[in-house]
């Protein structure tokens, strides 16, 4: 998972509106440092919402290269939250990575190398770590825990392949993680118990 970015934002302001910059389409909170960011090549969007040190100490970090990349990170769902952590790694074109935490101290993680990709990732509750990495071109992620002490890890590699998890209130400390090689392959899940483990393989070339 290496990227070379040429656009780093690291965000930790409380968030209050947002504002948009006339020099390009990126979207910035009025109150983060980087209100002038004509200087980024990426022409998509950063959209952070993360609680200030002081409410929450709550981080997160967005890398993009590349053309039309939208990044969203919501942090401070709820009453104010803490040691939240997410980043969010862009190279190609017009991907798309949401990622939002409710909850205490979850790692949400997802890294896209390709054009058109889709990730959105979702903790409902604390102590979560979920990772996804598309490599390839219009792979998507849906990705949705709701308990506590879950991990996931996910791989994409190939073309138009859809992975979706999902794990209903108080499903807690399980284990994900997920492998898709090819094309047009589907994959969905839902896990109703608590402390299980789960790994899914998938290889070749599915039907569109």
């Amino acid at each position: 998972m290496n990227f070379k970015a040429s656009a780093s934002l690291t965000a930790m302001a409380l968030a209050t509106s947002l504002a948009a910059s006339s020099a390009s389409a990126q979207t910035l909170l009025a109150t983060s440092p980087y209100t002038d960011i004509s200087r980024y090549t990426d022409t998509g969007a950063y959209i952070v919402n993360a609680a200030a040190p002081g409410l929450g100490g709550n981080n997160a970090t967005i890398n993009q290269s590349g053309n039309s990349n939208v990044a969203s990170s919501d942090v401070t769902l709820g009453a104010f939250r803490s040691g939240n952590v997410t980043s969010q790694a862009q190279a190609g074109t017009a991907n798309i990575s949401t990622v939002t935490a409710n909850g205490n101290s979850n790692t949400l993680v997802t890294s896209q190398n390709g054009n058109g990709n889709t990730s959105t990732v979702t903790a409902n509750g604390s102590s979560n770590a979920l990772l996804t990495n598309q490599l390839g071109d219009n792979n998507t992620f849906n990705v949705t825990v709701n308990g506590n002490g879950n991990t996931y890890s996910g791989i994409q590699s190939g073309n138009g392949n859809t992975y979706t998890i999902t794990t209903p209130n108080g499903t807690s400390n399980n284990s994900y993680s997920s492998n898709q090689t090819g094309q047009n392959l589907s994959y969905s899940i839902t896990q109703t118990a608590s402390n299980q483990s789960v790994s899914v393989t998938q290889t070749g070339i599915g039907r569109k």
